[in-house]
């Protein structure tokens, strides 16, 4: 990235700042007075911090008499830089408006700018609300916790090792190949091939599924292979939903057994988080 002098980068300070301000009215954002803080190498303040923008903050519209208790809430990064590991915080309320459930749903993905995900909640059968009441995530190595109950921002400093994932992209995955439909929805089939010297255990895929808007409906994970040796290759059959308009491949995890490691791979990203075991 280049470098800004003093005077480009006051201004894009200012520039930042502005844009907040003119979000800062939506219904579902919250204020703060905190100072400046360092997210993804770009200089913003706390308010920049609220990084989701959440559609509803209470879902009332839930149908009783239906088996399905699946509910969608459509949430937008609308912040100027990536964010990762999301977990959105709500409650589950009953008809005299009394918690009976409190829950998080975690979103093991990265949001870049503009991306958009549509939250489904699997609610109980006596749950008539739900109330999203804050939401956390990583951004350049620090947790940021939005509390949507108290108008509050919480970060902290995240002990983790980030690096640039081209090192450490082991696995050559090919373009998917379509199998056939069923009335679930899609097959597909994808090779995987242990490109290293190294012996790769505990693999797993991250996989996401898309409308036809390009917006995010699911993500999960795959596990089809407990190990790969040096230069070995596996097909692989991917099952996706029949509202799924795309589906790709956006990260994976492996053990690096050689060196103890844990590597848990970004493809949206270009990041990989190591962990020594």
């Amino acid at each position: 990235m280049n470098k800004f002098n003093k005077k480009i980068a006051t201004i894009v300070v200012i520039s930042m700042t502005t844009l907040v301000g003119l979000v800062s009215c939506n219904k579902n954002e919250v204020k703060s007075k905190d100072e400046n803080i360092l997210l993804d190498k770009y200089k913003v303040n706390e308010d920049s911090a609220k990084a989701l923008y959440i559609e509803d903050l209470e879902l009332k519209q839930i149908n009783k008499n239906s088996s399905n208790r699946i509910v969608i809430n459509k949430i937008k990064n609308i912040s100027s830089f990536n964010i990762s590991d999301i977990w959105l915080v709500y409650n589950e309320l009953d008809s005299r408006g009394k918690i009976i459930s409190e829950s998080k749903m975690f979103l093991d993905m990265t949001l870049k700018p503009k991306d958009i995900f549509n939250a489904s909640f699997n609610l109980k059968e006596s749950s008539e609300t739900i109330n999203i009441i804050g939401y956390e995530y990583i951004a350049d190595k620090n947790d940021i916790t939005v509390n949507l109950k108290d108008d509050s921002v919480k970060i902290s400093e995240k002990d983790i090792d980030i690096k640039d994932s081209y090192d450490y992209e082991v696995l050559d995955i090919s373009d998917m190949e379509k199998l056939g439909s069923s009335k679930d929805g899609e097959n597909y089939l994808v090779k995987v091939k242990n490109t290293s010297s190294k012996n790769l255990g505990n693999i797993t895929l991250k996989i996401a599924e898309l409308n036809k808007k390009g917006e995010y409906i699911r993500v999960y994970h795959e596990s089809p292979y407990s190990a790969l040796k040096p230069l070995e290759e596996a097909d692989i059959t991917i099952k996706s939903e029949k509202n799924a308009n795309e589906v790709k491949i956006i990260g994976y995890i492996y053990d690096d057994i050689d060196s103890k490691s844990n590597i848990d791979i970004d493809l949206e990203a270009n990041e990989a988080q190591v962990t020594k075991y």
